[in-house]
């Protein structure tokens, strides 16, 4: 009787324990990360922090010929300066295939996504522009990176630092 009772329990603590399905999401809060950018064979890094009023600073480190090529992304518009040129456009003039609007438009559809779990992989499908992509993630949101296939872009985020929950 001890032993169906105990198989009963451990049965019991195996179903709840698969049962627990946590609604983890994409955490969006990042302050500074890093990410490196394969692009169709061509590669790209930059450092990206997020600044106070919501808008992204993107540093260019690599490749050699465009270090030094800051990009300041907000909702509306992007500012670039490059060897003291500076231009300024609509966030809708830039091509959509580009790394930076590609990145905002994933971060931006799956922030609000659960987090899907296949054989301790963690990650959010979708589409966005007639783009497929995957957003790969830690257990608990955190982004690792972008991988949208047939496109041939590949973006892995580096050296992540998360807002603390008091300057949210």
């Amino acid at each position: 009787m001890k032993r169906l009772s105990v198989v009963v329990l451990c049965f019991v603590f195996v179903l709840c324990g698969c049962g627990s399905n946590k609604k983890v999401k994409v955490k969006t809060d990042l302050l500074t990360f890093g990410c490196n950018v394969d692009y169709n064979g061509d590669k790209y890094s930059f450092d990206v922090k997020t600044l106070e009023n919501g808008e992204m600073d993107c540093l260019v480190t690599a490749p050699q010929t465009l270090v030094g090529m800051r990009c300041v992304i907000g909702e509306k518009k992007v500012k670039i300066d490059y060897m003291g040129m500076e231009i300024e456009k609509s966030t809708n003039e830039l091509p959509f295939g580009s790394a930076v609007s590609l990145f905002f438009a994933v971060i931006k559809d799956a922030k609000d996504k659960p987090i899907q779990n296949r054989e301790k992989e963690y990650f959010v499908s979708g589409k966005v522009n007639g783009v497929e992509y995957t957003l790969n993630t830690t257990d608990d949101g955190i982004p690792l990176s972008i991988n949208c296939e047939r496109e041939k872009i590949f973006m892995e985020f580096v050296k992540l630092t998360l807002a603390k929950a008091s300057e949210k």
